[in-house]
């Protein structure tokens, strides 16, 4: 996640610092030319995606 970042920082494109998502994975987000939000994500061994893990995601934003 760290040199995608870099990597389009480095081409003048804004993307966001990375966070821990709720779920356990890093995540970030930028914008395709055309203004479409993107969000960019990696999975981590705790990332809720995988089992034995598992479980719900609950946040309150």
């Amino acid at each position: 996640m760290d040199g995608l970042i870099a990597h389009v920082r480095a081409q003048g494109v804004d993307i966001t610092d990375k966070k821990l998502g709720a779920d356990g994975t890093w995540q970030a987000w930028t914008k395709d030319p055309n203004g479409v939000k993107l969000e960019i994500f990696q999975y981590t061994g705790d990332s809720m995606q995988f089992a034995p893990k598992g479980g719900v995601c609950q946040v309150n934003w």
